[in-house]
């Protein structure tokens, strides 16, 4: 069986699809153990109700703007270690969503909170043998909820479609856009060449 946080979410709504066409059980989270006053508890009681032997963890808040320090650390990052620390008792595996936002401006170091949470919550995955795949902007079928934080790709298809101007990065800077059945794969390549569920 596999669990997957965020299954309602753009990544984790595919990933879920993918495994249960491949006739995997599975298991889904969402975000209300956050609404419970120890949300840690009510994880951790999850996770033990649904036993997975392997966790997608792309649950996380994707909003590169938000600016609340405990509102993304709790979401991206203790969250994540909350999950990390369960998989490790259990000796479960971890497939982490990560970001190309660790890279930052410079290649180095990430550039805002949104970059940092998940600069350091991959590696806490990491060192505690999970494996994380780091997604460069994402697009495809399923990100129409995301408001202002679609995709370059589909906010220009949306323009088009209204006949407004389509605005190219400032600067141009350079960036890699992914197809979501293409970071879909990916996880499922982890599984099956890393992974025996």
């Amino acid at each position: 069986q596999a669990l997957v946080t965020g299954a309602s979410g753009f990544i984790g709504g595919q990933i879920v699809s993918s495994l249960t066409r491949l006739g995997i059980d599975v298991g889904e989270i969402g975000e209300e153990y956050f609404e419970e006053f120890d949300w840690k508890d009510a994880l951790l009681s999850e996770l033990d109700t649904k036993d997975p032997k392997t966790v997608f963890h792309a649950g996380a808040c994707s909003d590169t703007l938000e600016q609340d320090v405990q509102f993304m650390m709790t979401r991206n990052y203790e969250s994540t270690k909350v999950i990390t620390d369960w998989c490790v008792l259990k000796n479960r595996k971890l497939i982490y969503s990560s970001s190309a936002a660790n890279y930052g401006e410079d290649g180095k170091y990430p550039s805002n909170l949104y970059g940092w949470s998940k600069y350091t919550a991959e590696d806490y995955v990491v060192k505690s043998g999970g494996v994380a795949l780091r997604y460069f902007n994402v697009y495809g079928p399923g990100e129409e909820f995301k408001g202002s934080m679609a995709s370059f790709v589909f906010q220009a298809y949306l323009k088009n479609l209204n006949k407004e101007k389509i605005l190219i990065f400032p600067n141009k800077p350079q960036r890699d856009f992914v197809y979501v059945d293409d970071i879909v794969d990916a996880n499922l390549h982890v599984l099956e060449n890393y992974i025996n569920l």
